[in-house]
Protein backbone atom coordinates (compact mmCIF):
# COMPACT_ATOMS: atom_id res chain seq x y z
CA UNK A 1 0.00 0.00 0.00
CA UNK A 2 2.63 2.12 1.07
CA UNK A 3 4.29 1.98 -2.70
CA UNK A 4 1.09 2.64 -4.02
CA UNK A 5 0.64 5.75 -1.85
CA UNK A 6 4.16 6.72 -2.52
CA UNK A 7 3.81 6.21 -6.67
CA UNK A 8 0.53 8.61 -6.67
CA UNK A 9 2.67 11.27 -5.01
CA UNK A 10 5.67 11.32 -7.07
CA UNK A 11 2.69 10.73 -10.29
CA UNK A 12 4.42 7.59 -11.05
CA UNK A 13 1.71 4.72 -12.62
CA UNK A 14 1.24 1.23 -11.33
CA UNK A 15 -1.18 -1.22 -13.12
CA UNK A 16 -0.34 -4.82 -11.63
CA UNK A 17 -0.50 -7.62 -14.69
CA UNK A 18 -1.79 -10.29 -13.23
CA UNK A 19 -2.27 -12.66 -16.24
CA UNK A 20 1.26 -12.95 -16.55
CA UNK A 21 2.21 -15.72 -13.94
CA UNK A 22 0.47 -16.66 -10.56
CA UNK A 23 3.45 -17.20 -9.24
CA UNK A 24 4.60 -13.87 -9.64
CA UNK A 25 3.65 -10.46 -10.56
CA UNK A 26 4.59 -8.24 -13.36
CA UNK A 27 4.30 -4.41 -12.75
CA UNK A 28 3.71 -1.74 -15.46
CA UNK A 29 6.12 1.12 -14.53
CA UNK A 30 8.00 3.75 -16.79
CA UNK A 31 6.14 2.44 -20.09
CA UNK A 32 7.34 -0.98 -19.44
CA UNK A 33 6.57 -4.61 -18.23
CA UNK A 34 9.08 -5.76 -15.65
CA UNK A 35 8.79 -9.35 -13.94
CA UNK A 36 11.41 -11.17 -11.71
CA UNK A 37 12.04 -14.85 -12.68
CA UNK A 38 13.90 -17.55 -10.79
CA UNK A 39 15.81 -18.28 -13.45
CA UNK A 40 19.37 -18.32 -14.33
CA UNK A 41 20.32 -15.43 -16.53
CA UNK A 42 21.63 -17.23 -19.84
CA UNK A 43 18.11 -19.41 -19.40
CA UNK A 44 16.47 -16.43 -19.39
CA UNK A 45 18.27 -15.04 -22.37
CA UNK A 46 17.66 -17.89 -24.60
CA UNK A 47 13.94 -18.13 -23.38
CA UNK A 48 13.57 -14.23 -24.74
CA UNK A 49 15.03 -15.08 -28.15
CA UNK A 50 12.86 -18.27 -28.20
CA UNK A 51 9.78 -16.38 -27.87
CA UNK A 52 10.74 -13.25 -29.92
CA UNK A 53 11.35 -16.25 -32.90
CA UNK A 54 8.23 -17.78 -32.18
CA UNK A 55 6.12 -14.67 -32.32
CA UNK A 56 8.15 -13.89 -35.44
CA UNK A 57 10.12 -11.09 -34.97
CA UNK A 58 13.48 -10.57 -36.13
CA UNK A 59 16.23 -9.74 -33.43
CA UNK A 60 17.78 -5.97 -34.91
CA UNK A 61 20.49 -6.23 -32.38
CA UNK A 62 21.42 -8.09 -29.34
CA UNK A 63 24.34 -6.71 -27.13
CA UNK A 64 25.51 -8.66 -23.87
CA UNK A 65 27.41 -7.54 -20.86
CA UNK A 66 27.82 -9.99 -17.44
CA UNK A 67 25.37 -6.90 -15.59
CA UNK A 68 22.56 -6.54 -19.20
CA UNK A 69 21.45 -8.00 -21.98
CA UNK A 70 19.94 -5.63 -24.24
CA UNK A 71 17.43 -7.16 -27.84
CA UNK A 72 15.64 -4.85 -29.75
CA UNK A 73 13.19 -6.08 -31.81
CA UNK A 74 10.54 -5.44 -34.42
CA UNK A 75 6.42 -6.15 -34.57
CA UNK A 76 5.70 -6.72 -38.06
CA UNK A 77 4.14 -3.01 -38.17
CA UNK A 78 7.56 -1.49 -37.11
CA UNK A 79 6.64 -0.56 -33.61
CA UNK A 80 9.92 -1.18 -32.28
CA UNK A 81 10.65 -3.60 -29.14
CA UNK A 82 13.20 -3.49 -26.36
CA UNK A 83 13.79 -6.17 -23.80
CA UNK A 84 16.39 -5.63 -20.75
CA UNK A 85 17.59 -8.96 -18.88
CA UNK A 86 19.34 -8.90 -15.63
CA UNK A 87 21.22 -11.20 -13.60
CA UNK A 88 19.68 -10.79 -10.23
CA UNK A 89 21.51 -13.53 -8.32
CA UNK A 90 22.91 -16.87 -9.93
CA UNK A 91 18.67 -17.96 -9.47
CA UNK A 92 16.98 -14.78 -10.09
CA UNK A 93 16.76 -12.70 -13.10
CA UNK A 94 14.69 -9.23 -14.51
CA UNK A 95 12.98 -9.07 -17.91
CA UNK A 96 12.24 -5.54 -18.98
CA UNK A 97 9.80 -5.48 -21.79
CA UNK A 98 9.24 -1.93 -23.51
CA UNK A 99 7.23 -2.15 -27.00
CA UNK A 100 7.10 1.46 -28.47
CA UNK A 101 8.03 4.69 -28.08
CA UNK A 102 4.64 5.28 -25.45
CA UNK A 103 4.57 2.06 -24.30
CA UNK A 104 2.40 -0.80 -25.39
CA UNK A 105 1.02 -2.87 -22.36
CA UNK A 106 -1.18 -5.46 -23.89
CA UNK A 107 1.60 -6.35 -26.45
CA UNK A 108 4.09 -6.20 -23.45
CA UNK A 109 2.32 -8.92 -21.42
CA UNK A 110 2.10 -10.99 -24.59
CA UNK A 111 5.77 -10.99 -25.16
CA UNK A 112 6.05 -11.67 -21.54
CA UNK A 113 3.46 -14.48 -21.89
CA UNK A 114 5.58 -16.01 -24.43
CA UNK A 115 9.02 -15.87 -22.45
CA UNK A 116 6.85 -17.04 -19.43
CA UNK A 117 6.02 -20.11 -21.88
CA UNK A 118 9.98 -20.93 -22.84
CA UNK A 119 11.14 -20.19 -19.17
Amino acid sequence: MAAVFLANITGCQIVIAGAVDSAETAIWLSRKLTKQFKKPYERTIKAVESALTSLNMKIVKETKTKTVTQIRSKYVDGKEVWIDIWPVTDEYTKVDVRVGIIGDKAASVEILEKIVSYL
